[in-house]
């Protein structure tokens, strides 16, 4: 059925195309959970509804706006023109936390019927207030707006930095201030390993960082004082990944989108090194351009003695970092480094007791920030240029080798070995490899 828009000859201008919008989404929103559908559609509609009934009374008023505006700056900007806006916009925070998970499947707060329920109330009430706010003189017939496809972008969104609030991230902590962003793996009971939903998380919060031009640098760091980071969570790969080559490919895209992410953040990044830097971990610390360290921690790898080989970043950027023989000393021997090597060799810029960690950190950003940032973004394109250059070249042949090599009777070793909290048997590997080449 066709939307029809009846209105008298007092009738405002445009604001007529905004109203009209907002009660299509609001009838959208309202009709139930669609076949093939899912909840966080139904609750970007509702968001779309109040967005476009605020658009609508910036019109009526002479008020610019743009079209990327969100709920919070719309109100905000009503208020500071002496307009009481209406009580449902105390919430709107709700409204665009439901929505972004249509935007950004997987971030944000899962969203469910109830949720939707409250968003559909909060949008009414929003239409409702700029309806009588525009005297009440236009009597509408909605029209619903064509059904939002999973995937589609709104015609007028663009990339644009989110309030951390929205995110909700599980598997780390994400801020920003004083042009800082720091993005904390928050798993200190497992040592702040890596499973799929903190990749995932990571790369949500390295991409939101990049867009938001009030950031100058970005710092990472692990939850506690015991780990930075200590790479692959291993009894993920054992639930998952151990003998099911796919599983593992999946997994590998994941941790390569979050270094891809973090390296070409176009910030300068600091590696906040509060504990063991171990495996995966070292690769992150590798991928960010400066690093201090807590002098009671150390750096490891240990891929050669475990099952794996540590292609996601050490393979290519250890040479360029500490030179050819110490990078093979680290890899094949997998020994500690203690955090006086590391700095002798480079891996880390400074070294402090853990008493003036942050106080380190804090000095860095300060002095990053009051720097040119367009001339230190290309800067680091072009300081970035070797490790792109072996990066590239490897890691998506890394990526096919270390899936299919899950079904080595290495991997298979390594893995259940750590399972059992037993040294690798070494030995019956060795054995077995000769028997089976006998």
């Amino acid at each position: 059925m066709r939307c029809t828009l009846q209105q008298d000859e007092r009738s405002p201008g445009t604001e007529q195309e905004w109203i009209r919008r907002a009660v299509g989404h609001l009838a959208m929103a309202r009709q139930g959970k669609p076949k093939g559908g899912n909840w966080e559609d139904l609750a970007f509609h509702a968001q779309q509804c109040a967005e476009f009934a605020l658009k609508a009374v910036h019109q009526f008023r002479g008020l610019p706006f743009r079209r990327t505006h969100s709920i919070e700056e719309l109100g905000s900007r009503l208020e500071s023109e002496g307009i009481q806006v209406p009580d449902e916009l105390r919430e709107a925070a709700v409204l665009t936390r439901y929505a972004v998970r249509a935007r950004y499947p997987g971030v944000g707060p899962a969203v469910t019927h109830r949720h939707v329920g409250r968003a559909v109330e909060l949008a009414a009430g929003v239409l409702e207030w700029a309806r009588n706010h525009l005297g009440g003189q236009l009597e509408l017939v909605p029209e619903p707006p064509a059904e939002r496809r999973p995937g589609d972008e709104p015609a007028d969104r663009f990339p644009t930095p989110q309030p951390v609030e929205i995110f909700e991230f599980r598997s780390i902590n994400y801020s920003k201030s004083d042009h800082r962003a720091t993005v904390t793996i928050n798993r200190p009971d497992v040592l702040n390993c890596l499973d799929f939903p903190t990749l995932r998380e990571m790369s949500r919060a390295f991409e939101d960082a990049s867009w938001d031009d009030s950031i100058r640098v970005v710092v990472l760091t692990g939850a506690g004082e015991r780990a930075f980071c200590t790479g692959a969570d291993l009894k993920e790969q054992a639930e998952h990944c151990l003998e099911n080559p796919n599983a593992y490919w999946k997994w590998m895209g994941a941790f390569i989108e979050a270094h891809d992410r973090l390296r070409n953040i176009g910030k300068v990044t600091i590696a906040r090194l509060n504990g063991i830097v171990v495996g995966g971990g070292n690769e992150f610390n590798m991928a960010c351009d400066l690093a201090v360290m807590v002098e009671d921690a150390y750096i490891r790898h240990v891929g050669t003695a475990r099952g794996s080989v540590p292609a996601g970043g050490a393979t290519q950027w250890l040479p360029l970092i500490v030179g050819d023989r110490r990078a093979r000393e680290i890899l094949f021997l997998c020994e500690e480094i203690p955090a006086g090597k590391a700095l002798e060799w480079g891996l880390v810029n400074c070294v402090v007791p853990r008493n003036k960690l942050d106080a380190t950190v804090d000095e860095l950003c300060e002095k990053l920030t009051n720097k040119l940032p367009e001339c230190t973004r290309y800067a680091k394109q072009q300081l970035n240029f070797w490790r792109d250059f072996s990066w590239h070249l490897t890691v998506g042949h890394a990526r096919d080798w270390l899936a299919i090599h899950n079904l080595s009777p290495e991997v298979i070793e390594g893995i259940r070995a750590f399972e059992e909290k037993r040294p690798v048997d070494y030995e019956r590997l060795r054995k077995t490899i000769g028997d089976r080449t006998a």
